[in-house]
């Protein structure tokens, strides 16, 4: 089968407001389609979009990171079309793209706050990848 899922993950730090919309789309393996409890695998790529505002929204950071996802989950059917289903998933996401330009654009942006933009640097090596798990549980609906 396939997969298709988006989020939408909104948060707040000391500083700053961030909000990331993954979108990534799998292929699944059922192991046994014709009972009503399946085990599943699972296999997708995707990207996570994601804003960082700072200084009440006045200097933003865009990023993409590309990433990829596995998994293992159980689906249990209520009636045909009902279903309960829950998964873990092992994701390592990366940045492709350069931030070395971050401090000079934020400089720009804020102004006479250029003491903020002190700390902003560029991405260093440690943070272009990012490895992560995600623990589901959902209930769906098939039509």
């Amino acid at each position: 089968g396939m997969e298709l899922t988006i989020d939408a993950l909104v948060g707040e730090g000391q500083d700053f407001t961030q909000t990331t919309v993954p979108v990534f789309a799998s292929a699944t393996y059922r192991f046994l389609p014709e009972s009503s409890f399946q085990v599943y695998a699972l296999a997708g790529l995707g990207a996570d979009f994601t804003r960082r505002e700072f200084l009440e929204g006045r200097y933003a950071l865009d990023r993409v990171d590309v990433g990829a996802q596995v998994g293992l989950g159980a689906e249990i059917f209520i009636t045909d079309s009902i279903s309960l289903s829950g998964d873990i998933r092992g994701r390592v996401t990366g940045n492709l793209s350069t931030e070395a330009k971050m401090r000079t654009d934020c400089i720009a942006t804020s102004g006479d706050m250029t003491g903020f933009c002190d700390n902003i640097q560029s991405v260093t090596p440690g943070e272009k990848f990012q490895f992560g798990a995600q623990f589901a549980l959902g209930a769906n609906i098939y039509f």
